[in-house]
């Protein structure tokens, strides 16, 4: 169990990973759109930024728990997703300052942390919706009983919807 745990951990930092660099590249086109502000520095001057925000928001992510062994609820794990991208602009809007990047568009930093958020809570949500089937993981249980003690089993299994684990019956 405790290998399929850390699989399934690496398997959501990857597939962020692969949503962050894409929400990157969302989030230029955008930018580039928009009218109102000067016009962008090329592409090429922001892949620094791509791997500053990698190196921002998944660590970030995995110290707030996101990539634990423990599924989170629903609601938690995107309340943990905004912090990751609010700590992700923070340091993108800091380096820029820091090391002078003229080139650095403010509201592309803002924009990407938008579509980031975006796109990885809506992976989330669609997870958890069911989108991609019932996960191999998880378990069937029948609760064989009755009473106090399986009443209160079936509450614990039922509220711990993201666990994996789903009840069949009593």
């Amino acid at each position: 169990m405790g290998r399929q745990n850390r699989a399934s951990e690496l398997i959501r930092a990857v597939i962020d990973a692969f949503l962050l660099v894409a929400a990157f590249f969302v989030a230029f086109r955008v930018r580039v759109s928009l009218s109102m502000f000067p016009p962008v520095a090329p592409l090429q001057r922001h892949e620094l930024s791509i791997l500053v925000a990698l190196a921002t928001w998944l660590p970030t992510a995995y110290a707030l728990g996101v990539y634990g062994p423990r599924r989170l609820p629903l609601r938690t794990e995107l309340g943990r997703l905004l912090w990751s991208a609010l700590t992700t602009g923070l340091v993108l809007a800091s380096l820029a300052f820091l090391l002078k990047q003229e080139f650095q568009s403010r509201p592309l930093v803002v924009i990407y942390c938008v579509v980031a958020f975006s796109m990885t809570a809506a992976f989330r949500v669609l997870v958890a919706s069911g989108w991609f089937g019932r996960p191999r993981s998880a378990h069937r249980v029948i609760v064989v009983g009755s009473g106090r003690e399986a009443e209160r089993i079936c509450r614990m299994v039922r509220s711990a919807s993201n666990s994996g684990v789903e009840l069949v019956g009593v």
